[in-house]
């Protein structure tokens, strides 16, 4: 009696066309070995079935950092709801001034570059003076506030040292270069004059550098002031690239002053 009711019942949801008619007379849930998703809740907006490895869960997307999810019915909308996260432009200082951050710039990429110091001057005799020392090069990653200024200090090239009958006089040293409280870049020290009675000058020291964060391929200042980034270069945070006066050799005359600094801010 009970398999000709079943019978009847089957009879009943095949359509004209001999097709069994699910949505007539069929209730239950179709499991996931027939065919089906073992699911009978009906899906909010945004839902999705996605698998568990044993059969299906349904749930919504999770927004993350950045991300915005918005469900409609039979829509999904994903959008960005920050900044793109990239470089958007460059400030270059050859002077000293004040960074101003966007509505939406909330970190800053830094190469920070100390003054070079400035050359000893030369003497009498035909000894070469002292060139001066390369300033600091730093670089840095930093957390900064949206539409806020930031103060950036350029340092000076170092002054050059004058000639001097017996002895040149050193050169000076070249000035710190900074952004904010974030990372300062001394700059590179003077040359040493040269002297009838010992000779050559001494180069200045190189400069260094305090609050730098990361290492970037450098810029790399000859003496003529051209610059260049060498291939595969990648300087510590705190190495000397910085520009530097030249020597002065054989010929009574004056040092060469050193080369400013620069700051660079990309945001």
């Amino acid at each position: 009696m009970t398999q000709a009711y079943n019978l009847a019942i089957l009879a009943n949801a095949v359509n004209t066309s001999g097709q069994l008619d699910v949505g007539t007379n069929a209730t239950g849930t179709l499991p996931v070995a027939n065919g089906g998703t073992g699911l009978s809740s009906i899906p909010t907006n945004g839902q999705l079935d996605i698998g568990t490895g044993s059969g299906f869960a349904r749930s919504t997307l999770t927004a993350g950092s950045g991300i915005s999810i918005t469900n409609g019915s039979g829509t999904i909308t994903i959008a960005s709801s920050g900044g793109g996260g990239g470089i958007s432009g460059l400030q270059v200082f050859n002077s000293s001034g004040t960074f101003t951050t966007s509505a939406s710039t909330t970190k800053v990429y830094v190469v920070c570059i100390g003054g070079g110091g400035g050359s000893g001057g030369g003497s009498n005799e035909p000894f070469s003076s002292g060139a001066g020392g390369s300033g600091a090069v730093g670089v840095g990653v930093y957390t900064v506030t949206p539409s806020t200024g930031y103060s950036v200090t350029v340092g000076g090239g170092g002054p050059r040292g004058n000639f001097g009958n017996n002895a040149g006089n050193a050169g000076g040293s070249g000035g710190a270069s900074s952004f904010s409280n974030f990372i300062t870049c001394n700059g590179g020290g003077g040359g040493n004059g040269s002297n009838n009675n010992t000779g050559d000058g001494n180069q200045g020291g190189s400069g260094n550098a305090s609050g730098a964060t990361a290492s970037t391929p450098a810029f790399i200042f000859t003496n003529s002031g051209n610059a260049t980034i060498p291939t595969g270069a990648n300087l510590g945070v705190s190495s000397s690239a910085g520009q530097m006066g030249t020597r002065v050799s054989g010929s009574p005359s004056n040092g060469v002053a050193g080369s400013g600094g620069t700051v660079l801010v990309y945001f």
